[in-house]
């Protein structure tokens, strides 16, 4: 048996425990965490540590694919320059894409990263994902708001799921939507029957920028623009005068598991419209490419006080300095620091096991669960705070 005592031991379904020890079988399966006065409590058998013992954490968001395109884009152009700008990036070799995965997917598992929601808009991760120690489920994303590529989008999509299913390992996984402006109803509705039909979970990026918005309620705006210099047709659009997230409610998979992803431009009448109609939302907040792309934060409040299940995501390398949820979670603090440090712990650990449905195994420290344990290190345990210098590790 391993014990480890730590200042505070956050089971994250209960409260934390002040000078817990963690109790774990020898391959890592958790016993129990024993509290000060408890039978076998006993810090002479325990292995010794400052900072908090908590769940590896989940990942809800990335891009591994993305992770060669490293400070290759500004910062603070707003989603629609981003794009621009990500278009115009060079193409590197398959060498230095594969490295760049590879380097990335240790960072994440260094940083105490135990699982990932991972966007992929092609094969190219899929053997990086195979050999990684990190749990991932894939979410192959299909573009295409012509209908007339719909059929087109959609198969090539179906050809790397299968290729994904034939994997030893990490081959969970389903098609998905990139956002609602740039997929048909067409292919929207092969999607989701798909995910039905598989019963997997859907994913989309949600209202990362205002722009989103203008597009659905007038079909004006500089993501017009932004099609129209990219050669997308958008004659076949029909404005519905309602949000993106509102136009799109009925049409998702209301049974499967949901992650909206960003919700950086999410207004009251979005959350409480999709938390009406979707009964298995998930919120997944990104905040440090929020800022490195559009330069503000997600609604955090208004999430909280409608009591959405949140978790967290880094997003990409092309649009933030790390891959590491400790500083997410640094940077929600910051900025809203009535934020308990509860709730984040919760959001970055159980709350994405749960949407990824890898629950049964990680998230929490309940007893016959193998989540991993993670360090974290130079905080503040007075205050309950994480610090721009705070850090974590598996342990």
């Amino acid at each position: 048996m391993r014990r480890i005592l730590a200042e505070r031991v956050f089971p994250v379904t209960t409260d934390a425990v002040k000078d817990g020890i963690l109790c774990l079988e020898d391959d890592g399966t958790v016993i129990g965490v024993l509290r000060p006065g408890e039978d076998g409590y006993d810090v002479s058998l325990a292995e010794k540590h400052t900072g908090w013992l908590i769940p590896g954490m989940v990942n809800a968001h990335c891009h591994l694919e993305l992770s060669h395109v490293f400070e290759a884009v500004p910062e603070h152009t707003g989603l629609n320059g981003f794009l621009e700008h990500l278009m115009e990036v060079p193409p590197a070799s398959e060498e230095a894409i594969l490295e760049a995965m590879r380097n990335a997917d240790a960072e994440m598992w260094k940083n105490g990263i135990v699982a990932v929601g991972d966007i992929s808009n092609n094969n190219r991760s899929l053997k990086v994902k195979a050999e990684s120690p990190i749990r991932y489920f894939s979410f192959i994303e299909r573009f295409g708001l012509d209908p007339s590529v719909a059929e087109k989008s959609f198969s090539a999509g179906i050809d790397i799921y299968n290729e994904l299913k034939e994997q030893h390992r990490n081959n969970a996984g389903n098609l998905t939507a990139h956002a609602p402006y740039s997929v048909s109803a067409a292919l929207l509705t092969k999607i989701c029957k798909h995910i039905q039909d598989v019963q997997g979970i859907f994913s989309i990026h949600n209202q990362e920028t205002a722009s989103e918005n203008d597009f659905f309620q007038s079909g004006k705006g500089i993501m017009v623009e932004r099609m129209k210099k990219m050669g997308i047709p958008t004659a076949s659009f029909k404005p519905s005068g309602k949000s993106s997230l509102q136009t799109l409610l009925n049409t998702l998979p209301a049974q499967n598991n949901i992650l909206l992803v960003h919700n950086t431009f999410s207004e009251e009448a979005d959350i409480v419209s999709a938390q009406l109609y979707l009964t298995k939302l998930w919120w997944c907040l990104c905040p440090g490419a929020n800022l490195y792309i559009e330069d503000k934060m997600p609604p955090v409040p208004l999430l909280r006080q409608h009591q959405c299940k949140i978790t967290l995501g880094t997003d990409s390398l092309a649009s933030n300095q790390q891959l590491d949820l400790v500083r997410e979670m640094d940077l929600i603090q910051n900025a809203y620091p009535e934020t308990p440090i509860e709730e984040l712990i919760r959001w970055a650990t159980l709350n994405g096991a749960e949407m990824l449905g890898f629950d049964k195994e990680l998230g929490s420290f309940c007893a016959g669960k193998k989540p991993g344990c993670v360090l974290l290190e130079c905080i503040d345990n007075k205050n309950s705070l994480i610090l721009p210098k705070s850090r974590a590790r598996l342990i």
